[in-house]
């Protein structure tokens, strides 16, 4: 009887292995979201990615012809929050949920409702942050060594608190007057 239920429960361990096994996720291609991956985009395109002292202002910082990503710390963006409606986007540059939307519409439905948008790479991509976007100020990405991180959820937490002082995990967040009104992952819900 003890040897039946000792193969039963090791029948039992191998089954739930075995679903375990075969139920999680995997990781198809890079961990782009998990990392900065500043170092890799740095190598592949030198020219892309511009440091700004930061003393300069980076408001009036417009998009180019040739694409530039400005790196910053949340306290230099705050510095631009002074108008009356600004969004800032977390991109996710790889994202293709319902929730992430092509830059050039972004910059439409903020135009359409008088909204200032700021756009800050969550993460580093050379492909696609070296496109051209129908956008009116450069891509600014989050300063890694500022933040003493390569780790992107501790890096962007540090870049928000810096920005609200506040923990924000959210994707798009909103503005009047320098001053935090509200944050969501659905960009709906903070412009209407």
């Amino acid at each position: 009887m003890k040897k039946a239920k000792s193969n039963l429960k090791t029948n039992i361990l191998i089954v739930v292995i075995l679903v375990l096994f075969n139920t999680s996720c995997a990781v198809n291609g890079t961990l782009q979201g998990l990392y900065s991956y500043y170092n890799k985009t740095k190598s592949t395109n030198p020219k892309l990615l511009i440091k700004i002292d930061s003393s300069k202002l980076i408001c009036s910082l417009e998009n180019d012809t040739i694409p530039k990503v400005y790196i910053i710390n949340g306290n230099q963006l705050k510095k631009c929050i002074n108008n009356s409606k600004t969004l800032v986007y977390i991109w996710p540059p790889k994202c293709k949920s319902d929730v992430c939307y092509p830059l050039h519409i972004m910059q439409r439905k903020c135009d359409d409702n008088g909204i200032d948008l700021f756009i800050v790479a969550e993460y580093y991509d050379s492909e696609l942050m070296q496109k051209s976007y129908q956008i009116k100020r450069s891509i600014f990405g989050i300063d890694t060594k500022h933040y003493k991180t390569n780790l992107t959820s501790k890096y962007v937490a540090k870049f928000n608190f810096d920005l609200m002082g506040k923990k924000i995990t959210d994707r798009f967040v909103y503005f009047e007057n320098g001053i935090f009104k509200k944050s969501n992952y659905s960009l709906e819900a903070v412009i209407n």
